[in-house]
């Protein structure tokens, strides 16, 4: 289990020292206690993206993305999933995943809609003040027309 933590208050820590932590950041996924993500202001987007990719590299399958969300970042608000993935990973489950389904298909209104729409992951996995605001970080991932990993993609969001 891996929990996903906001940004700590930085009272009396120099910008280097939290530049220095967030660094350093490791995604411990196999660790029988609780592993912790710490995201600051100072965390790159880059530094999130690369160390999700060495988790769900590029190619991956859609329901071993998903897997790894809900299994292993369990995000406090859930998260947001192509509605064929969640099926797949509840078939033979008695309890239901923290995922909202989603079915994406396009309103055609004079046009023919295209046959194929893209699959997305979707999950807020941490947070951090910012400018007295609460600066939420998601991750989207992306599929192909095969399932498969095409982009993972870093979203901030200063919204309410």
């Amino acid at each position: 289990m891996l929990i996903l933590a906001g940004c700590e208050k930085e009272s009396r820590k120099s910008i280097s020292e939290s530049k220095s932590k967030a660094s350093k950041m490791t995604l411990n996924v196999e660790s029988p206690t609780n592993g912790t993500l710490y995201i600051h202001s100072s965390t790159t987007d880059e530094e999130i993206r690369e160390l999700l990719i060495s988790h769900t590299p590029m190619g991956s399958d859609a329901t071993n993305v998903l897997k790894f969300v809900a299994d292993e970042l369990r995000p406090q608000d859930g998260a947001l999933s192509y509605f064929k993935y969640v099926d797949a990973l509840e078939t033979g489950k008695t309890n239901r995943m923290n995922v909202v389904r989603e079915d994406p298909q396009p309103i055609s209104i004079g046009a023919a809609a295209p046959n194929w729409t893209p699959r997305h992951v979707y999950a807020v996995i941490g947070s951090y003040p910012d400018a007295g605001l609460l600066c939420k970080v998601a991750v989207n991932w992306t599929f192909d027309k095969n399932d498969r990993l095409l982009d993972l993609e870093i979203v901030r969001d200063h919204g309410p």
